[in-house]
C-alpha cells in the first residue's frame, strides 16, 4: 500500500488529506453525518423514462440452444442456505483529523487494511 500526503490551503484553513493506494476487493465509504444523499423522486423518475434495457434472445445472439442456460452450464445449484447477516453503522465523532486515525485504526484492527 503507497500513502500520499499532501496539505492544501483552502481559505486561511489547511486541510491534510491521505491518498492510499489498495488492491481491490475494497470499499469505502466517506460522508459527512450531517448529510444524506437520497435520489429525489424527479431523479427516480429520470432514471426510469431516460434509461431503456435493451433485451437480446437466443436468435438475436445466434447462439445454441444447448450451449447457454441450463443445458448448456456445466454446473448447477443444489439448494441455498441463508446466512445470517449482522449490519451496523458507527459514526466517528471528532475533527477530520480524529476522525481518519480512528477509521484507520477500526480498519487495522478488523484487518481491512495491512
Amino acid at each position: 500500500m503507497e500513502k500520499k500526503t499532501h496539505s492544501v490551503w483552502t481559505e486561511s484553513l489547511t486541510v491534510f488529506r491521505e491518498m492510499i493506494e489498495v488492491s481491490p476487493p475494497v470499499l469505502l465509504t466517506i460522508a459527512s453525518k450531517t448529510v444524506v444523499r437520497l435520489p429525489s423522486l424527479n431523479d427516480i423518475q429520470d432514471a426510469f423514462t431516460r434509461c431503456s434495457i435493451e433485451y437480446w434472445n437466443l436468435e438475436d445472439l445466434n447462439a445454441d440452444p444447448n450451449k447457454v442456460g441450463r443445458p448448456g452450464s456445466g454446473t448447477w445449484v443444489e439448494g441455498l442456505t441463508p446466512t445470517a447477516q449482522k449490519k451496523s453503522c458507527v459514526f466517528i465523532e471528532g475533527d477530520a483529523r480524529q476522525q481518519a486515525r480512528m477509521l484507520l485504526s477500526k480498519l487495522l484492527e478488523k484487518n481491512l487494511l495491512s
